[in-house]
């Protein structure tokens, strides 16, 4: 296997529902090949699917009851991750676009009560949306 000292993988995705997916799969793919143990592929799993949900939460629905258009500004809204693994970490960050606004506070609530403890370091900005994450793994090489 290649060394896998300071790899980057780069995404950027459409800030839809359909598409976070992609973006767990993306990273277990990355992480099962790094020989992460299975325990943690699961954890990496939840947090990428809830750091989804954190950021979509409110993109696709309109902004009042009677609204059935969505937002025009919303159309080009994405979201960017970016995995890194170096020495025995996988690290990774994600961005969604700079017009999306801030994170709901339940929503953010929600990420940090399920996402908080299977980290060695995790920072989100409420008013961006970047989170930033690092999990330790004796196991990646």
């Amino acid at each position: 296997m290649a060394s896998t000292h300071n790899q980057k993988v780069s995404l950027r995705i459409p800030a839809r529902k359909p598409f976070a997916a992609v973006t767990t799969v993306a990273a277990l793919s990355l992480a099962k090949r790094l020989g992460m143990p299975a325990n943690q592929l699961n954890d990496l799993a939840v947090v990428i699917d809830q750091a989804m949900l954190m950021l979509l939460d409110g993109l696709e629905r309109p902004r009042t009851k009677g609204q059935h258009k969505k937002d025009p500004h919303k159309k080009d809204l994405h979201i960017d991750l970016v995995f890194r693994v170096a020495e025995s970490r996988f690290d990774f960050e994600v961005a969604p676009s700079a017009n999306a606004g801030p994170v709901p506070a339940e929503a953010m609530r929600r990420f940090s009560d399920t996402s908080g403890e299977l980290f060695s370091e995790l920072k989100v900005d409420r008013k961006t949306g970047i989170i930033r994450a690092t999990m330790a793994s004796a196991a990646i090489r």
